[in-house]
């Protein structure tokens, strides 16, 4: 998607789709649904939202229907986060050797848990994505950021971590312009590794409520609901 002018006389509808992405920048997801008839410029107006977003350091994930859609499942979802079998990230290769019938059941046709399979991978896909945004969000703001390793408890595939994090706020953080504070958070990972060695699964608890305690966005001992 190229760079574009701000569409004209739809003021009104890119103000709604600024504050949608403000919104996410904030950590408020939701949806915004653009529709309309064929000409009056929903495309235009979906690319000023693109870079909107973007400027402000978003990840944007943008696909395109094909009349191919209703024999190629996943078609959109595909071309958004580039599941083709020659992707240089493994991960997606993997999705798009599933969707290109690799895997599949007897004749090349899917097998009866294929959807659920694809959604997985799909999930977990765009969930590492968005802890590796997460991190680079947080050095950005957290520039002296340091992490270190309390503890480390393995069991079969499984580890979990004890981690404290500390750092300085020199930069924006969730909507909180810098404070010059410095924030010590506890986390806790637990992470599934591969046959391969390779981490396939994560789950992680950060005590955010300290952190925006610290960071004076939230009064100390606050109650909380």
């Amino acid at each position: 998607m190229s760079s574009a002018p701000p569409p004209v006389g739809r003021s009104v509808e890119l103000a709604l789709a600024t504050a949608a992405v403000r919104a996410l920048v904030d950590g408020r997801a939701g949806a915004l649904v653009v529709e309309g008839e064929a000409g009056i410029g929903k495309t235009h107006l979906v690319q000023a939202l693109a870079e909107e977003a973007r400027s402000r350091d978003v990840t944007v994930c943008y696909g395109r229907a094909h009349p191919f859609e209703r024999t190629r499942p996943f078609g959109v979802v595909a071309a958004s986060l580039d599941l083709r079998r020659r992707s240089p990230d493994r991960r997606r290769a993997a999705v798009g050797a599933l969707l290109a019938g690799e895997g599949a059941g007897a004749g090349g046709q899917p097998g009866g848990d294929f959807q659920y399979r694809v959604v997985e991978e799909v999930v977990d896909l765009v969930e590492s994505a968005c802890a590796e945004h997460a991190v680079r969000g947080y050095r950005a703001a957290f520039r002296d950021m340091r992490m270190d390793v309390i503890e480390v408890l393995p069991s079969g595939d499984r580890t979990v971590a004890r981690v404290k994090v500390s750092g300085t706020q020199t930069g924006d953080f969730m909507g909180l312009p810098a404070s010059g504070r410095h924030a010590e958070v506890d986390l806790i990972d637990i992470m599934r590794f591969d046959d391969a060695g390779l981490v396939c699964e994560h789950w992680g608890v950060a005590d955010m409520l300290s952190l925006l305690q610290q960071l004076g966005a939230i009064p100390a001992g606050a109650a909380t609901a």
